[in-house]
């Protein structure tokens, strides 16, 4: 089945990076993940030329919750599902280039990593259909549900093919629904250990459980998004999926933080994640202000 072609909100020749993270063994998951969200988060932050980067803790009990194409792979091999992805946009390929500030970070990440799997998109690989993202709660909670499904595409289908059903029918199946509130495709270009290079973190991926793209949407909440899989519309392109997909990994994402938005730094890179969301919740407004932030983030001499 064929759908209408859905309008592109985000900068056309933008690329970027989903990076999917295990946490090391002998940490607490949870630990994990807050280093990754506040001190490490912080550091990646301030590496610049980032138009938006997003980290988003996945819910390990929310995992294959998308409606099971026929003959498609939906549960991750044994020991490979990740901890949580980094969703990073830039909007000129220069931001990778090297500097101190990346070099910090790539070093950083042995302290709570043990693996980190790199997909850069293509070029125009990074799409945005629809953005229309509700505000975050006081404590920074993000009151929408997001959804992120990993695909592989069959032997048979050809990487235009793939791109085509990805960005057209299954975008317009699944952004039927006006309770939809964020729909994302990314095209991956083949896999490449040395484009994230960090030190002590393993990034082998063998080559048959590689992914080739994947799918980021939201709902304004969990019955939105749930209603949309059972819509007519998404039950139609599921045999569409079958026939494409080898494999879709989906899985429910916890809480996203938003670390950089259109370029910006916002609370939770300027301070961290958990003491941005002890000042959102008392409404502490002075503690972003300019002069508090000089202050907190200058080493004195």
């Amino acid at each position: 089945m064929t759908y209408p072609t859905t309008t592109y909100v985000g900068t056309t020749g933008q690329i970027s990076l989903y990076y999917l993270i295990s946490g090391r063994n002998e940490l607490p998951r949870e630990l994990a993940l807050d280093y990754w969200t506040t001190p490490h988060a912080n550091l990646v932050a301030r590496t610049g030329g980032t138009h938006q980067y997003r980290t988003h803790m996945l819910d390990i009990e929310r995992i294959g919750c998308w409606p099971q194409p026929e003959n498609v792979q939906t549960r991750f091999p044994e020991g490979w599902r990740p901890d949580g992805i980094v969703e990073a946009t830039f909007l000129d390929p220069s931001a990778l280039a090297p500097t101190p500030v990346m070099d910090s970070v790539l070093k950083d990440e042995q302290n709570f990593l043990r693996r980190g799997l790199a997909y850069m998109t293509q070029p125009n690989g990074s799409l945005w259909h629809r953005d229309e993202l509700p505000s975050a709660t006081a404590d920074l909670e993000r009151p929408e549900t997001r959804v992120i499904a990993l695909l592989r595409r069959r032997d048979d289908v050809t990487p235009d093919d793939f791109a085509e059903f990805v960005e057209q029918d299954l975008v317009a199946a699944i952004t039927g629904s006006d309770d939809i509130v964020e729909a994302k495709t990314a095209m991956f270009a083949p896999y490449d250990e040395s484009v994230w290079p960090s030190v002590g973190v393993s990034h082998d991926h063998p080559a048959k459980q590689q992914y080739h793209g994947a799918v980021v949407l939201a709902g304004v909440n969990r019955i939105a998004v749930e209603q949309m899989f059972r819509s007519d519309a998404f039950r139609a392109s599921l045999e569409g999926q079958g026939k494409m997909f080898e494999c879709l990994h989906s899985i429910e994402v916890k809480n996203t933080v938003f670390m950089v938005e259109e370029g910006e730094l916002q609370l939770p890179a300027l301070r961290g994640f958990a003491i941005a969301r002890i000042l959102s919740r008392i409404g502490a407004t002075s503690q972003a202000e300019e002069p508090v932030l000089s202050q907190v983030l200058t080493v004195p001499k």
